[in-house]
C-alpha cells in the first residue's frame, strides 16, 4: 500500500557538504512511511533523492530553542532517531511547530492525529476589534439601502445592525441606543491605519511618508519557494511590493517590525541576495547588481537607525530589470 503524504515543502537541514557541516535547503516530504529530503535542480526541475528517516525509527520530534545551531533568527526543530539527531530550521516558530506536528502524526494512527492550523503565507492583517458596530442602514424590500438611519431621522423596527466579534459577523435588531450613537457620529466610521489589510494599497490610503527608494527586485515566495519580480517601494513606514509599478499592493512590511537587513548567503547560486528579517518571517530579495543591493540595504538600515530622519536618505533608487 502506498504511504500517505502528510506534508511537504522546502526547509533547511543541518547537513554535511564539501566544505563541512552547513545548513542546506531541501524539499522535504513527510509520509506515514518515511521523512525524505531531496534537492531541487533548477536546470531540470527534478528532485534528486538524498536521504530519509524511517518513521518506525523516530523516537521524538520537537522544537529545540536551545540548539547549538540556533542563530536567534531562525527556529530549529529536531527529529530524533536512536543513534542520530536530524536538525532542521525554519524562518518562524509557527512553521517549525507545523512541521513537528506533521512528523508526530506520521507516527500515530489516524484516530490520534492532531492537525496544525495552516501557516499563513502573506503578511498578517491587523486583528479586528473585539466588538465593532457598523453604521446603521435601512434596507427596503426591493434590496436597496439608504444611509444612516440617524441622519435620515428614522428608526425602522426591521432594521438590523451588524457587529464584528473577533472574526465573526453577527446581526441583531437596532435599538434606541444604537440610533443615539449613530446620531452622535452622523457619518460612517472611517477606517483606521490598523484596519487596512495586507492587500490594500496602503501607500495610497495610509502611508503619507515620502518615498525613499523604489524599483524592481526578485523576491522569494513564502510557502512556495519560487522567485518572482516585484516592484518595491520603501518609505519610513512601510516596505511595500506589487506585481508591477502602479498595480495594487501584493504585500507590505512595516518598518517597525524589521529587525535587521543584510547580505544573505542562504542560496550560494543567487548573486546580490539580501534578507529582511522580521519577528515573524525572513524575506529574501535579489538585486541586479552589487550597487543596487547595497543601496537597498543601506536605505533600510538607515531608516531602522534613524526612523524620523530623512535628511540623508537621498532620492529614489534607479533600478533596471
Amino acid at each position: 500500500m502506498e504511504p500517505e503524504l502528510l506534508h511537504s515543502g522546502e526547509v533547511e537541514k543541518w547537513s554535511r557538504t564539501a566544505r563541512g557541516m552547513a545548513w542546506r535547503l531541501f524539499h522535504v516530504s513527510v509520509t506515514t512511511r518515511e521523512i525524505r529530503w531531496r534537492v531541487a535542480s533548477e536546470a531540470s526541475q527534478e528532485k534528486v533523492f538524498l536521504g530519509s528517516i524511517s518513521v518506525p525509527r523516530i523516537v521524538n520530534a520537537k522544537v529545540d530553542p536551545n540548539s547549538a545551531r540556533g542563530d536567534g533568527v531562525h527556529t530549529v526543530f529536531v527529529v530524533q532517531e536512536p543513534a542520530e539527531d536530524h536538525e532542521f530550521r525554519t524562518d518562524t516558530l509557527e512553521q517549525a511547530q507545523h512541521w513537528v506536528q506533521h512528523i508526530k502524526n506520521a507516527t500515530l494512527p489516524k484516530t490520534r492525529r492532531k492537525w496544525p492550523t495552516p501557516v499563513s503565507t502573506e503578511v498578517p492583517t491587523a486583528p479586528l476589534a473585539s466588538s465593532v458596530s457598523l453604521p446603521l442602514t435601512r434596507t427596503n424590500s426591493n434590496g436597496s439601502s439608504h444611509g444612516s438611519l440617524a441622519s435620515a431621522g428614522m428608526l425602522d423596527s426591521n432594521a438590523m445592525v451588524t457587529e464584528i466579534h473577533g472574526q465573526r459577523a453577527v446581526q441583531r435588531p437596532v435599538s434606541e441606543t444604537d440610533n443615539a450613537t449613530s446620531k452622535s457620529t452622523n457619518d460612517p466610521v472611517a477606517p483606521t491605519r490598523d484596519s487596512v489589510s495586507s492587500d490594500t494599497d496602503v501607500s495610497e490610503r495610509c502611508d503619507e511618508s515620502p518615498i525613499v527608494r523604489e524599483g524592481y527586485l526578485i523576491k522569494q515566495g513564502n510557502m512556495v519557494k519560487n522567485w518572482r519580480r516585484r516592484w518595491f517601494t520603501l518609505s519610513r513606514s512601510y516596505l511595500i511590493y506589487r506585481e508591477e509599478e502602479g498595480t495594487p499592493t501584493k504585500g507590505q512590511i512595516r518598518m517597525c517590525d524589521i529587525k535587521l537587513t543584510r547580505r544573505s548567503e542562504r542560496y550560494p547560486d543567487k548573486r546580490f541576495l539580501f534578507e529582511v528579517i522580521t519577528s515573524k518571517r525572513t524575506y529574501y530579495m535579489m538585486a541586479s547588481s552589487q550597487d543596487e543591493m547595497d543601496g537597498w540595504t543601506d536605505a533600510i538600515s538607515h531608516i531602522l537607525k534613524n526612523p524620523s530622519d530623512t535628511s540623508s536618505l537621498g532620492s529614489s533608487g534607479e533600478t533596471a530589470s
